[in-house]
This record gives structure tokens, sequence and C-alpha cells, in this order.
């Protein structure tokens, strides 16, 4: 099913470079800058509204946490902030009683990350996550999501859009890996479609349109840590930065990925700071990504290579763990494509090949500075038939030096025998605050105690 996935990526991705040679530099020219455009037949190019204008003072920053995070501040600060591309973002417009809508906070996520970007929007008339049933549009105009995604099907190569971000779904059915969906006929050609994974807390599972075969979900991963818990909805919550959190809904999609999407602070009513928590803001962080990682593969690749190149892009996300569901997920950060030289450490584990049932041994966790990084963060995570008999499961370092190396690890002890995986993710910070989590795995056979002959 991977190799299914990479090919249909291939197709898509070689289809959308032929769209840029044909386009040239187009960008720049009137069929990419329309702005007096009808709701009902064209997206709008995105303008805060008044109330959100009146709010974007620089009294505090915006996304202070996410933007660092996944390597959006180093992008802008190397000249790369999305410019060429465009994302559209179809969603609600309507606004609520302080003058804005979810759309709205959805679009600036996406701006803030790419801010060289157009941001497109398409107001529709979304149905009611549980009901299903259409609720009116107060504008009048009841787009409907069929007609935005039969205008992007042959529209978004003119307008130059590379990614189209959907932060809405259905809460069932939800689905382990795949669904069938009507939209799937927009989905297998055009763009990049970005998709909120859902806030119904289904480790396992995403419903519509993120469970589509052709659509990449975005779960939330906590940009904080605190020593407290956090409530969301149902479920509570320890924020532990990178952690997938409580109620995002994560599947074994293949191209399953994770961004920041709790308490991602943005400007809310009377000059209020808003904190905004769910998928449905993870999804634009990854909308606008794609478009900076569109601009740095194509200003920094050789033509010929750039579908190669972007096709290859996801590979190189990196990788964390979720001990709820004992799997790993992709993060999403922008790191590894502005630090071709690779992660700022290396990390293995050194443990015994074989140790017997109640002995106790040591599990040490290498960790090697290789470039400049401001901290470093590791976490131990140990099967349920071993115990911590001496150590901890959490360390953390401060402005390592250059070259240094870290041994980590608890001093444990195996109850009952089996072959079993010790696993570790280690994360990085660097300078500028991103992160480039690794993973690292040792594995440990346990035999049967051998008892002693009278």
């Amino acid at each position: 099913m991977l190799r299914k996935a990479v090919i249909v990526a291939t197709v898509k991705v070689i289809f959308i470079l032929a769209v840029w040679a044909i386009l040239g530099s187009q960008s720049s020219g009137s069929t990419f800058n329309k702005t007096s455009l009808s709701a009902l037949q064209e997206p709008r190019l995105w303008k805060p509204p008044l109330a959100m204008r009146q709010l974007m003072l620089p009294l505090q920053p915006h996304l202070a946490e996410s933007l660092p995070m996944i390597g959006a501040t180093s992008a802008r600060q190397l000249g790369f902030d999305g410019s060429g591309f465009g994302i559209l973002v179809i969603d609600d417009f309507d606004p609520d009683s302080s003058g804005m809508a979810h759309g709205d906070y959805v679009a600036y996520v996406a701006q803030a990350v790419a801010p060289g970007a157009k941001v497109w929007t398409f107001d529709i008339s979304l149905r009611d996550h549980y009901t299903q049933r259409l609720i009116p549009d107060v504008n009048g105009d009841d787009v409907t999501e069929n007609d935005a995604l039969s205008w992007v099907s042959e529209h978004w190569q003119e307008w130059g859009i590379i990614v189209v971000n959907m932060s809405y779904g259905a809460e069932f059915p939800r689905e382990p890996i795949y669904c069938d969906d009507w939209r799937d006929q927009y989905f297998q050609k055009g763009p990049i479609y970005i998709a909120a994974a859902g806030n119904d807390g289904d480790p396992y599972a995403a419903g519509p349109p993120a469970c589509s075969y052709y659509v990449m979900p975005v779960g939330a991963v906590w940009d904080f840590t605190a020593n407290q818990l956090d409530r969301f909805g149902n479920c509570v919550d320890q924020p532990a930065l990178g952690n997938l959190t409580c109620y995002s809904n994560a599947s074994s999609h293949a191209q399953f990925i994770a961004a920041p999407g709790s308490r991602i602070t943005s400007r809310g009513f009377h000059s209020m700071l808003r904190d905004l928590d769910g998928t449905s803001f993870a999804a634009p962080h990854v909308a606008g990504g794609w478009a900076v990682i569109a601009q740095i593969l194509l200003e920094t690749t050789p033509s010929e290579q750039w579908a190669e190149k972007l096709t290859e892009a996801f590979e190189r996300m990196p990788y964390a763990y979720d001990r709820r569901t004992d799997r790993y997920y992709r993060l999403f950060s922008l790191e590894p494509f502005l630090a071709p030289s690779g992660p700022p450490i290396e990390v293995y584990w050194i443990v015994p090949q074989t140790v017997q049932v109640g002995s106790t041994f040591e599990a040490q966790l290498i960790i090697r500075v290789v470039r400049s990084t401001r901290a470093i963060m590791a976490s131990v995570y140990i099967p349920d038939s071993f115990e911590i008999v001496s150590g901890q499961s959490r360390y953390g370092w401060l402005l390592p030096e250059l070259g240094a190396t870290f041994k980590a690890g608890p001093i444990l002890s195996a109850s009952m025998p089996g072959i079993f995986t010790l696993r570790a993710t280690i994360t990085p910070v660097t300078a500028s605050g991103a992160l480039w989590p690794l993973v690292a795995e040792g594995v440990v056979t346990v035999l049967p105690r051998e008892e002693t002959p009278p």
C-alpha cells in the first residue's frame, strides 16, 4: 500500500512540475493576482477581516512557539516564505460575534507559515459534524464543497495553487487506514490535499476526508511542555513538546503527519490572546509548510530534479514515537530542507544482546552532538514487562558543546522471557527553536532464568 501511495504521489508531483514548466514566471501575471472575484465561482484572495486587522499589533508575537518549532522562523530568515506558490483554504468564512470565522483563523496560520505565498479562500457551506446536514450559509451564497473541489480540479494550475487545506470533516465513518470517499474523483490529481485528522480522540482512525487514500491527514501535537494537566473536551493530557495530543485522531495512513495544533496563540476579540486548539489549526501549518518546501526545492534544485525531490520530501520528515499506540509517526519540519548536512546529533543504543529474567542490566543511549544546538531532550520507552531499577526515563541538556557525547539510560530488569525493543525519542532544539526528532531502537533478548542445580 505504501508503494502505491508513493507512486500516486509521484504522478501528482510530475503533473505539478509540468504545470510549473508551463507557467514559468507567470506567477506574477494577471491570472495569479485576481482579486475582484465572484464568491460563487472563484476563490478570493484572503485578507484579514477588519476585526482581525485591528488586533494584529506587535504587542506579543503570534504563533510564537509553533512557527519556530516547525522551522518556519529559520526558513524565513533564509528567505524562504512560500513566494511564487498559492495555498487554497476551503472552509467556513461566516463571521461569528467577534467578526471572525473558523476559516479566518485557519488562513491566518497558513499565511503566518508562508507569508510570501498567496492564500486563496473558498467560503463553503459545511455539514454538521455529527448529523452531516448542510449548515445554511449566512452570506447567502451556499457554495458547496463539491463546487469548490470541482473548481480546483479545473483551475488550480492557472492560479498557481500547490496545496489545498481542508480543516473540517465528519466523525463517521472513521477508518484505521483508508476509506472510499466521493471526493476521491478530485483528490486523485492536481495539488496536494491536506485534511485535519479530527478531534475525536481516536488514536487509530480518522474520518473523511482525512481517511481518503489521496489526502495527507494531519494530527495535532503540543508545541510546549507543562507540568500541569490540560483538559480538552472529554480528555485530559499533560502537554509535552512534540507529543500527540489526547484529542487528536491518528491513523495508519501512509501519509499521516503531525504538526502543532494545541494552544496555538492567535488574536481574539478586543485584543485578547486566543488559544486555538484542534487539528484544524495543525493542518494549515502543514499546508503553509508545503508552499515553503516547494520554494526551497525550486530555488535549490536543478529543474530536472525538482519533481523527484518534491516526491521524496515527505520521506525526509522526522519520526516521533507515540506510546499510546506503540508506533511512529511523521512530525512536520522544514529543518531537513534547510540543513542538508543532516540532523545536529547522532544517536544509538548500547544494550546487551541477552539477559536473564530477573537480572539487572544497563541500557545506554549514546548521543553525540555534531552541529550546534540549543538543547537536547530525550525520552526512553521500555516494554511493559520491564522495570526501571534505578535512573529515569527523561533526560535533558542545555547548550551542549559541539562534539560532546552524552550517555543516558536506566538500569533495567525484565520479568518475562522474549525479544523486546527499547525505544527512545531524542529531540534536539536548534538555535531558532525548531525540532528535529530522531528515534532509536535497541533489541534485547530475555532468556528464562537458569536455575542453579542443588
